[in-house]
């Protein structure tokens, strides 16, 4: 392993367990569900940690989050490493299957989810303007 490679897994290793030992970061990483909810998160661990991120190139609090989970995804053993942010982790990802769900629900509710041979069945159906303006027309 490269001297670059094991200074990152251990800015890494740092990062995950500041976030991993504080209660408030792990609540702010679960609810971060919003780009203003993750610029919290990113912000708090900054303050908590300054020294998180190589912030050379100025990133965004939004892609500073996306780097966050990059890291955490990659990293080896992290889910068994790091239990509170591979919980929290799973939460946030479970609110956005439960949303899904639920848009889903509703198109069904409201009688949108049609199969491919209804939608073409009801469409046949419609005349065009195309159609009426050539039987109609005064030109023929």
């Amino acid at each position: 392993m490269s001297s670059k490679a094991r200074k990152l897994k251990s800015a890494q290793s740092k990062v995950f367990t500041a976030v991993e030992s504080n209660l408030k970061l792990l609540d702010l990483l679960e609810i971060a569900t919003s780009t203003s909810r993750k610029v919290i998160f990113i912000e708090t661990l900054l303050e908590i940690l300054p020294t998180a991120f190589d912030r050379s190139d100025k990133t965004k609090p939004e892609e500073l989050f996306n780097i966050f989970t990059a890291w955490f995804g990659n990293y080896g053993d992290s889910n068994t490493l790091f239990t509170g942010i591979s919980a929290a982790l799973r939460h946030r990802q479970h609110y956005f299957i439960e949303i899904q769900f639920k848009k889903r629900q509703f198109i069904s509710d409201i009688g949108l989810d049609w199969t491919a041979d209804a939608k073409n069945l009801s469409f046949s159906k419609v005349i065009s303007t195309c159609d009426i303006v050539g039987k109609f027309s005064c030109l023929s």
